[in-house]
């Protein structure tokens, strides 16, 4: 169809028209975005663990509105074992037949040691608008608002400030950033002065000392998760003995791919293995592997961050 028009008296049936021809009288009125002075334009916020909430705001994305008139809470899916992740909160305009209808929920991402945002959907049917990103550290049990990196307002999902005006504030944002970045190098310049003043107060045991605990924060220490090792009953559990670990140790969990192994089936059976993996706990002397699901049939090279090999 190349030419319609509208609206006009429907005789004996007619005349009829879907929601998408009603709702594009506005186009060329209202462009897509988010109303910025309505609500709280959904500000997304931290309250506790893994819960967060979205503020009251109102949108206008593909044709369609979407009202939060009240506060919006929703709860995060748990952080992966081993590695980070970016989540992400959206609004998501889905035309599917069986839906037909505008939301608000959680994107996961991908875990990774470098992880990315995950990919907005802009099929025919299904589209998505970033309300915010969350960034996921391995086995974190909450997240903080320092996780949360807001997007309302940017190019991906403009503000609304009026009658055809649409706001975006990346440069405003590109701008903060780099003035956080000046900040952040001239304290951290601050820091290696006052810690180097600091160390030459110190007497050489003192030094040591603190070298040490320095050390131990960035010593990494390799171990194999053995499949043999794990209890035969759920949760399956492996207790692997660490000489220097703590009960009140946090350390950084992630698989390594040995040298020698090359074989891309070995390695989706290592990668398998560790996506069993649903908890690690610490205690003095040993961390304890858990898996709710399904028991790893893999033997997996672990790496831990932030303890001592003994």
């Amino acid at each position: 169809m190349s030419v319609t028009s509208g609206f006009f008296d429907s005789i004996n049936g007619d005349r009829k028209y879907n929601a998408e021809q009603m709702s594009s009288i506005f186009d060329g009125i209202v462009t897509d975005g988010v109303f910025q002075n309505i609500g709280e334009a959904f500000r997304v916020q931290s309250v506790s663990n893994l819960d967060i909430t979205i503020g009251i705001g109102r949108s206008w994305f593909n044709h369609t509105w979407l009202f939060n008139d009240s506060i919006l809470r929703l709860t995060l899916p748990p952080a992966n074992v081993l590695l980070d992740r970016i989540d992400a909160v959206v609004i998501e305009v889905n035309h599917e037949q069986g839906v037909r209808a505008g939301s608000i929920k959680v994107i996961q991402g991908t875990p990774s040691r470098t992880p990315t945002k995950p990919t907005m959907a802009r099929e025919v049917l299904v589209q998505q608008y970033p309300l915010c990103y969350i960034f996921r550290a391995p086995n974190s049990q909450a997240i903080t608002q320092a996780n949360i990196t807001n997007a309302v307002g940017t190019s991906e999902c403009p503000y609304i400030t009026g009658i055809l005006q649409t706001q975006n504030i990346d440069n405003i944002v590109a701008q903060w950033t780099a003035q956080f970045n000046e900040w952040n190098t001239s304290k951290r310049r601050e820091f290696v002065d006052w810690f180097e003043s600091v160390r030459n107060l110190l007497s050489n045991s003192d030094t040591t000392r603190l070298a040490r605990v320095i050390d131990r924060a960035n010593n990494v220490v390799d171990i194999w998760m053995r499949v043999a090792g794990f209890s035969n009953t759920v949760p399956y559990k492996l207790r692997i003995d660490i000489s220097d670990m703590k009960s009140t140790d946090r350390p950084e969990i992630y698989y390594t791919i040995p040298d020698n192994v090359t074989d891309v089936n070995k390695i989706k059976k290592i990668q398998k293995s560790c996506s069993c993996i649903d908890k690690v706990k610490t205690f003095d002397r040993y961390i304890e592997v858990l898996c709710y699901r399904k028991k790893p049939d893999e033997d997996v090279l672990l790496s831990i961050k932030g303890v001592w090999n003994g």
